[in-house]
């Protein structure tokens, strides 16, 4: 019968005191009504995973255990990073419930998918993608690199599935499958098609955010160093504030790193922008490893640009970005694009 079907909803929370109290309130409404409609069992809950944060998330997941059976938690001894959080609430659902749903705190998902998500579960289905239906809700610019991010993975050969982020149904044993892997740097939307169960995809309206904030914040861009034929993470900040005008970049940059303010500067100009007639600070983190080459030159220029506020809107969240500038604004050919495209899909960036 439906109802002997237990379900969990793992939720990795990261500072969502904000939204928490709302997110908990709509999921104990949907999963009442699931159980009351008997597609779930009442032995069903929300497991929220503390991801090391430092306000009152956890404290607000304890209290909501304390009032109200449906909801648990675990709690993360420090951050560990949102694709960790997942697992981790994955993995100690699985040994309680015969179906999970994942998804984020901050309720842009549209929980009302579930109901259809449980439907293609019953129907045979052992992994059920949540899928935006639109990025009308994006800038141009997020849309098109995320369609470009897509492309690419896919001609690389990564099967992924357009428009899906983390919010998906497995069953147990789709979740045994995963645990199977032993990859450190996790992936999880390029690792689930890989444990070959049926599967098929929901289509969903994606919310605004309801509180909050993402983050990601609009003066950071993600960039990829190459380290031999690996690559490792650099934040690259952008600050713009008042003062004498001086454009420093710093974080043990090389000469071709520093050599980026002439090619950034000359670009802006020619392609409709400018560089602010004020102090600007470029940080490249982390500091104590030496930045070398020229990949940096597009994520210095759009940290700028939303520093200055001449991008405006969403900035892309979690998307890596390398490429050297022309005087002109051209894209010039990056050397080692593709060990770091590799290396940042790897642990698990976009």
């Amino acid at each position: 019968m439906r109802a002997d079907n237990t379900l969990y909803v793992v939720v990795p929370c990261y500072r969502e005191e904000a939204v928490l109290p709302e997110t908990a309130k709509r999921l104990g409404a949907k999963l009442r009504g699931l159980i009351a409609e008997g597609k779930i069992s009442d032995r069903s809950r929300a497991l929220f995973v503390n991801d090391g944060s430092k306000d009152r998330t956890w404290e607000i997941i304890q209290a909501l255990h304390a009032e109200d059976h449906l909801f648990s938690g675990v709690n993360l001894s420090r951050n560990r990073g949102h694709q960790n959080a997942l697992l981790a609430g994955l993995t100690t659902a699985a040994r309680f419930a015969d179906v999970t749903i994942s998804m984020d705190a901050d309720l842009q998902d549209d929980i009302n998918a579930m109901d259809r998500m449980l439907d293609a579960y019953h129907a045979g289905c052992d992994v059920v993608y949540g899928v935006r239906s639109s990025r009308k809700t994006d800038t141009f610019f997020k849309r098109f690199t995320a369609e470009a991010f897509y492309k690419l993975m896919r001609g690389m050969g990564v099967d992924i599935v357009f428009n899906h982020a983390d919010y998906r149904l497995m069953s147990r044993r789709a979740v045994e499958g995963l645990c199977e892997f032993e990859e450190v740097n996790l992936f999880l939307r390029g690792m689930v098609p890989l444990v070959g169960f049926n599967s098929t995809t929901v289509e969903y309206e994606r919310a605004p955010r309801f509180a909050g904030e993402s983050k990601y914040p609009l003066k950071k861009m993600l960039a990829f160093a190459l380290d031999g034929i690996s690559g490792y993470p650099v934040t690259v900040e952008a600050n713009v504030s008042g003062g004498m005008p001086s454009f420093d970049i710093v974080g043990l940059p090389d000469a071709a790193v520093k050599e980026s303010r002439e090619r950034v500067r000359a670009a802006l100009a020619n392609s409709g922008f400018s560089l602010p007639f004020t102090r600007i600070i470029v940080n490249l983190a982390p500091a104590d490893t030496k930045k070398t080459g020229p990949a940096f030159d597009l994520p210095i220029a759009l940290a700028i640009l939303y520093a200055s506020e001449q991008l405006r809107g969403d900035p892309p969240e979690k998307l890596v970005l390398l490429g050297e500038l022309s005087l002109g604004g051209e894209l010039a050919p990056v050397r080692g694009a593709l060990p770091m495209a590799l290396s940042a899909l790897q642990q698990g960036y976009t």
